[in-house]
């Protein structure tokens, strides 16, 4: 329970404005300004509680000319006073009937500070009321010890009065202050002040700490400097006065931190008695750690070789760091961990490379690992970068080899694309058979036949039915009876696809069950090359089309928001068209949109010359890139009939226009539609009773300005 403070009600408006002009809180005001400039005030202007006690702050208004609606924001210190309730005053109930809407008391508005706004408005076309008088009582608790300002907001989107015409009435305001005992234990961290926000590891960064005592008692405590969780250092101090302030030095050295980004807090420690807490600790801007070292490696060879064909790997190694390297940089070049070759760079800058190679002809068929390895340097600390490997297969020659060719297909989505299957350097080919498997994601099997040559045209063969699986086919043929056998090059059978989707699809020989057959029918050894198909074509695609908006004005905004993906391997430039109501067309450009990337452009659609009460489509267009053949998803595209937008269809790519202020869409302004902006006042978007349509004036929070503008049009109807 709160105690009430009695306040001496008699005192009239001079008496404050001349206590106002001799305070030293509250900002002087000349007396001749507020007699022509209508002046919003606190009465009291500053008032004494002590914790456990209330009291009632008045809102007065004087020398305003045709008030038609207010609005109030209030802010004050949330560990010193709070809110309990807000009160409408006479000042314009005494004309006639107002809507007062539930203030919105907001104790816990952030760490330090709550706020309370309340307005009041007229109701109907009626004139505002001049003159002087009380807006509006509220009534604070004292939660703890210490001053707090009680601040009103001049910013013209918080706390405004309106004229009948609902026209902004210039005004100046008056600030309270509520005085209590200071706290007697209160000690604080008031300011930290970095050297520098980037730093190299190693490198020292010096931190100016000023800490206070802001209580009453003569005190001692510690002053700590953290990095995230890790201590800086911590100071003493002793016997700090009142009021005194400390300046200290801490130095941070980076010589071990890993690298990354740091923030930086300074805490004074709680001492006995203290209650607040909240200027103990004080948190500064981040403190970067940038790599001061870093080699990375690559490597380069052919992957496919014959043995006696001869290879050139190289390795390449470059400084990524931020500081030049000026010890010996070895780099060295292996094959299955042999080293081949090997050079030392005495000097390597920031962003320099060097590079070697090795002329190397295998003489043993097998799988090796070539490697490019840069021993880690004193102090790098990403090493990850340091060795680059790469897998080589060497081949005996002269093998017969069963190969799909071409080696890659680059094709579109929805085109046919051909295989053929060929065998290399055979001799006395009698009979064969292939499995070749696939991506049925990326690639529809369409067939598999021998074309007109192939390696047994002419002879006698025979050709059995393919055997289709889910991603493989196989097939085969075979000579009959003393058929000649085939030598040498040549196709064994053509295989037809349909791309399908984007993406890779990789057409791999099953090795256990591809074979060529001798005269004798026995196995022959044999190397298989396998190939691939990029397919393309689905490049750009409108993935959603949305507006949060789907209930608005005549004369709104529409947001409507596209969402475009880039499906190509490559950057794309393209532009995107919105089209609303099939009349409003607004064009934006996409550049150099990074493969696999998504990106949301945001229109804003004129509604005002569009017919109120009727639902309107929104879609959206990309224009078709070169290359691109699958453009079905380059439009995301949304109509129907009047009748049944907005009913049946999807809400969330249709519109609907009324006239303002029509909320609840009756086709008239009604105490219907006073009821739900009442209802709104004080919300905003994500609030639980926020109401888009409430917000009139579309500044994302409903308050006096958009119940005045209904008021005003109370009565008002559209056949």
């Amino acid at each position: 329970m709160f105690e009430r403070v009695e306040m001496n009600k008699k005192i009239v408006i001079p008496f404050y404005l001349l206590a106002i002009m001799a305070s030293t809180i509250i900002p002087i005001t000349s007396i001749a300004a507020i007699q022509v400039q209508p002046t919003i005030y606190l009465d009291p202007l500053t008032i004494e509680a002590l914790p456990g006690q209330a009291f009632n702050i008045t809102i007065c208004i004087v020398n305003v000319t045709d008030l038609y609606d207010w609005q109030v924001f209030l802010y004050y210190r949330n560990y010193v006073v709070n809110v309990i309730e807000v009160y409408e005053g006479p000042f314009l109930k005494a004309a006639g009937v107002t809507v007062f809407p539930n203030p919105s008391i907001q104790n816990d508005w952030n760490a330090t500070h709550g706020r309370v706004f309340a307005g009041c408005c007229r109701l109907g076309d009626v004139p505002g009321v001049s003159g002087s008088g009380v807006l509006a009582t509220i009534k604070f608790g004292c939660v703890g010890p210490g001053d707090s300002p009680l601040k009103i907001c001049t910013d013209p989107d918080e706390s405004f009065l309106w004229d009948s015409n609902l026209e902004y009435i210039l005004f100046q305001a008056l600030d309270g202050y509520v005085t209590g005992p200071p706290a007697p234990h209160d000690v604080a961290v008031v300011n930290v002040t970095p050297s520098v926000t980037e730093v190299f590891a190693g490198q020292t960064v010096d931190l100016t700490v000023i800490s206070k005592n802001v209580g009453t008692s003569t005190e001692n405590f510690d002053v700590t400097a953290c990095y995230n969780s890790h201590v800086i250092g911590t100071k003493a101090l002793s016997n700090i006065a009142p009021e005194e302030e400390t300046t200290l030095q801490f130095v941070w050295n980076t010589s071990d931190v890993p690298m990354g980004t740091y923030v930086i807090k300074v805490l004074a420690s709680v001492i006995p008695g203290e209650i607040n807490l909240m200027n103990n600790i004080y948190v500064d801007s981040t403190i970067k750690i940038k790599p001061a070292y870093d080699l990375s490696v690559e490597v380069e060879t052919p992957i496919l070789l014959i043995v006696g064909e001869v290879g050139l790997p190289k390795a390449t190694v470059r400084n990524v760091g931020c500081k030049d390297v000026e010890t010996d940089v070895k780099l060295q070049l292996l094959i299955d961990e042999n080293i081949v070759n090997e050079t030392i760079i005495a000097n390597l800058g920031v962003g320099a490379s060097e590079e070697i190679t090795y002329q190397w002809t295998p003489t043993v068929k097998g799988t090796y690992t070539v490697k490019a390895y840069a021993p880690p340097i004193a102090v790098e600390e990403n090493t990850l970068n340091n060795v680059a490997t790469e897998t080589v297969t060497v081949s005996l020659p002269k093998i017969p080899t069963v190969q799909v060719t071409p080696w890659t297909n680059y094709v579109n989505v929805g085109e046919f694309v051909k295989v053929n299957i060929r065998v290399n350097d055979v001799t006395d080919l009698y009979a064969w058979q292939i499995r070749l498997h696939y991506d049925p994601e990326v690639l529809e099997f369409r067939n598999i036949e021998l074309p007109d040559i192939h390696v047994f045209t002419g002879a006698s063969y025979t050709a059995p039915s393919p055997k289709v699986g889910e991603d493989y086919v196989m097939y085969g043929a075979s000579l009959i009876g003393a058929a000649q056998p085939f030598s040498g090059k040549g196709i064994l059978c053509e295989v037809n696809f349909k791309a399908k989707a984007r993406g890779s699809s990789s057409l791999e020989l099953n090795s256990a069950e591809t074979y060529l057959l001798d005269s004798d029918l026995n196995s022959m050894p044999i190397q298989i090359a396998n190939s691939r198909i990029d397919v393309f074509g689905d490049v750009i695609e409108i993935t959603n089309v949305e507006t949060t908006r789907t209930q608005v004005y005549s004369g709104w905004i529409i947001e409507a928001n596209a969402t475009v993906r880039n499906n190509d391997n490559f950057p794309q430039t393209f532009s995107v068209t919105a089209c609303f109501a099939s009349q409003l067309m607004v064009i934006r450009q996409v550049s150099e949109l990074p493969p696999g990337r998504e990106t949301t452009l945001t229109f804003y659609m004129d509604t005002s010359a569009l017919t109120p009460y009727v639902d309107y489509a929104i879609w959206a267009e990309a224009t078709i890139v070169v290359g691109e053949t699958w453009a079905y998803n380059n439009f995301w595209f949304f109509y129907a009939p009047v009748a049944l937008l907005g009913s049946m269809e999807s809400f969330s790519r249709v519109a609907r226009t009324r006239i303002v202020p029509d909320i609840n869409g009756d086709r008239k302004v009604s105490a219907h539609d006073i009821g739900i902006a009442a209802l709104a006042f004080g919300s905003y978007p994500e609030h639980q009773r926020w109401n888009l349509l409430a917000d009139m004036n579309q500044d994302n929070k409903v308050d006096l300005k958009d119940i005045g503008l209904v008021a005003k049009n109370f009565g008002k109807y559209v056949y």
